[in-house]
């Protein structure tokens, strides 16, 4: 467990997965029930210092139900204040 003096190791962040005709913004409250229903929404925990290619697998193992391995080499990320969104 992190104290106030050190920083934890591990980095938990929420991916959401929107398609092309889903707006670019982050979803309102409503949109994102349907989202989390829908499995589109994932928490992801991976390291300070994890590879990309580690979270990439991190990822695919989240949404590998939604996403083919040709998917992910056109998913491009925004950075949200709170969220990361991957648009597809």
């Amino acid at each position: 467990m992190a104290t106030a003096n050190s920083r934890s190791r591990n980095i938990t962040r929420k991916f959401i997965l929107l398609r092309c005709v889903d707006p670019l913004r982050v979803p309102s409250a409503r949109n994102m029930e349907a989202l989390e229903r829908s499995g589109r929404i994932k928490e992801v925990v991976f390291s300070n210092n994890s590879s990309t290619v580690a979270i990439t697998e991190l990822l695919q193992h989240a949404f590998g139900q939604l996403l083919t391995a040709g998917d992910f080499l056109r998913l491009v990320f925004f950075l949200s204040r709170r969220q990361v969104l991957a648009p597809l």
